[in-house]
């Protein structure tokens, strides 16, 4: 049946040319078309393209169609006695099984597309014709092992090629989320998402899923990062960490992408806040210890998060002002002398 169709023009006029330069040829062709699709396949994977069925499907039907002319050119070289029959089913099951296991069908949908009709057309020759079992059931196994093999060395290869990739845009994403690119950022985060994609594992639709659930939680939390960033940048770093600790509650898988942000907000508050307790710190020693709790209990409306630090020192303040020490009978008393002499001049 396979030979019917090597008998059309196109993929006899390919296969021809290819075996006209012997294995030398039969080689370059098998490079050329595993390499080709595999970067082409990546290239479309990474936009999206194969989220479409139509597109995916059609990506399939090219597999088919080049395994066929391997086939081919296969079938010229060594001849159509059982062993060539057995080899060229081989050369197809490899280019259909590596094509196509970048779409669909971790291997058995392969088998399933490319080995169905072969058993249906192998059942009826059997029936018509028992001597010519093996010549028939010997291509089909053949051609089924090698689409498996070809899957299994392709799953191998895609994993660990789209992983690199799909991080590699992953870090560009964060890059560009840093310079406040964020429709870049979103490509990015996008490309790195359909690398990432398992068309046939419903269930685990990711190859990675840890890295997934980073993209997608990201993508969702782009406006609010951004939000963040921006009042950092501004300097208004207290709703910038309110906004980072609320982002790292929601989203724990996020802690390590803004976590420099973070810490750098926390410490530039920290400094902040050490400055303006000073102020109050010196008006306590000084014995102003109204102006100081007024100042204390300012700190804690805008630095909630130092509560611990802050309220040992106004319970102090209201307590001195509870039972006032000599002290600052004498700072009061200075002070109306003073607005006396004042007064008086």
């Amino acid at each position: 049946m396979l030979e019917l169709i090597l008998e059309l023009d196109i993929i006899k006029s390919v296969a021809n040319f290819f075996a006209g330069y012997g294995w030398i040829g039969f080689i370059s062709y098998l490079v050329f078309i595993c390499w080709s699709s595999l970067g082409i396949g990546i290239y479309l994977k990474s936009r999206g393209v194969f989220e479409n069925k139509i597109v995916l499907y059609l990506w399939i039907v090219v597999g088919i169609i080049f395994g066929l002319i391997a086939y081919g050119i296969a079938f010229i070289l060594i001849g159509g006695g059982t062993m060539g029959k057995v080899f060229s089913a081989i050369v197809l099951g490899i280019v259909i099984g590596f094509i196509c296991e970048i779409t669909y069908g971790r291997i058995f949908l392969s088998i399933v597309w490319f080995s169905v009709f072969l058993v249906i057309f192998t059942i009826l020759n059997m029936i018509l014709n028992l001597s010519g079992i093996l010549y028939w059931i010997m291509p089909i196994i053949a051609l089924v092992i090698a689409v498996i093999i070809a899957g299994i060395i392709y799953v191998i290869i895609e994993f660990d090629i789209e992983e690199r990739i799909a991080y590699s845009k992953y870090n560009r994403a964060l890059k560009c989320l840093e310079k406040g690119d964020i429709s870049r950022c979103v490509k990015y985060l996008h490309q790195s998402l359909y690398l990432l994609r398992d068309y046939d594992d419903n269930e685990n639709p990711y190859i990675n899923n840890d890295l997934a659930n980073k993209i997608i939680a990201l993508d969702y939390n782009l406006k609010p990062i951004q939000k963040a960033n921006n009042y950092y940048s501004s300097g208004n770093h207290k709703k910038a960490l309110e906004l980072y600790e609320e982002i790292i509650n929601k989203n724990p898988e996020l802690k390590e992408i803004i976590w420099d942000k973070y810490v750098s907000t926390k410490s530039k508050i920290e400094k902040q806040f050490k400055k303006e307790i000073q102020k109050a710190d010196n008006l306590f020693k000084n014995n102003k210890i109204e102006e100081a709790l007024k100042e204390y209990e300012k700190l804690l409306n805008e630095y909630p998060m130092f509560e611990n630090e802050i309220m040992p020192k106004i319970n102090k303040c209201k307590e001195i002002l509870k039972n006032p020490p000599i002290e600052l009978f004498l700072e009061k008393a200075k002070k109306v002398i003073i607005r006396g002499i004042n007064f008086i001049q």
